[in-house]
């Protein structure tokens, strides 16, 4: 057996401490390395959920405003025929059908607003861990179900206002019998609700008007709506159609 000289051994020691050193570096690295990918790709993921919530919050307060604007100009309107209405009850000698102020309640715009936010949001099961605030959650499904029941009432009235054998418009006797101000009083306590409801949800979710005004510009900008020349190229072509229907008519009759 051959003995191991100091030398030898300390060539033998010094290799194994590097290759211990080596060891360790490898298992820092790795650990550093793995650290480092779970740890951005959780900043990446918390970064993108905040994104996401604060893209839904915009468009449902988005939604909110435009509501709450179409019942301003309801409530406008119905106050316009509301003044008529008075004007007529105390002088009979002026009614007339075709006032132009007893029908601005009715040419006001009482469609209901089109529920595609709505049905995002109350479809969406991740909605709640997603916005992460049970009571925003909570407001955002108050003021849909106040939406509904305000054009339900409002529409049903209508009918009952504008009725052709008994509406406010068919003579002055049936024009008494429709008390206006209680479309307007609806109008008035829908607003003041809405209203608290939005600005309790901007301040649980720190939105401004500023930002809220820039999310629905941009919106607006990408509208799929007509643009004013599309619009007008789109009813140039109807017209030459129609044109060319009346003609294949009148040919066909023999005029």
């Amino acid at each position: 057996m051959k003995l191991k000289t100091p030398a030898l051994q300390g060539t033998i020691g010094s290799v194994k401490r590097i290759r211990w050193s080596q060891l360790w570096m490898s298992v820092i690295g790795t650990t550093i390395s793995i650290a480092l990918t779970f740890g951005t790709s959780a900043i990446f993921d918390y970064y993108k959920k905040k994104a996401e919530k604060h893209e839904m919050v915009l468009m449902i307060l988005n939604d909110f405003s435009n509501t709450i604007s179409q019942a301003e100009e309801i409530e406008s309107a119905a106050s316009s025929t509301f003044e008529a209405q008075l004007r007529i009850l105390e002088n009979p000698q002026t009614f007339s059908w075709d006032d132009k102020d007893l029908w601005m309640l009715l040419g006001s715009n009482t469609t209901m607003p089109a529920k595609t936010v709505e049905n995002i949001f109350s479809s969406n099961i991740e909605t709640v861990s997603t916005i992460g605030n049970i009571l925003f959650t909570e407001k955002v499904s108050e003021f849909y179900l106040l939406r509904q029941q305000f054009f339900d009432m409002l529409n049903d009235n209508l009918q009952t206002i504008y009725d052709n054998e008994n509406g406010i418009t068919s003579s002055y006797q049936n024009m008494a019998n429709h008390n206006l101000s209680v479309i307007l009083s609806t109008c008035r306590v829908f607003l003041i609700r809405t209203g608290k409801i939005m600005e309790l949800c901007k301040g649980m979710t720190d939105v401004s008007d500023a930002e809220l005004q820039a999310f629905s510009q941009r919106r607006q900008s990408l509208s799929s709506d007509f643009a004013p020349e599309e619009g007008k190229e789109n009813n140039n072509i109807f017209l030459e159609q129609d044109k060319r229907f009346q003609q294949a008519v009148k040919k066909g009759r023999g005029q």
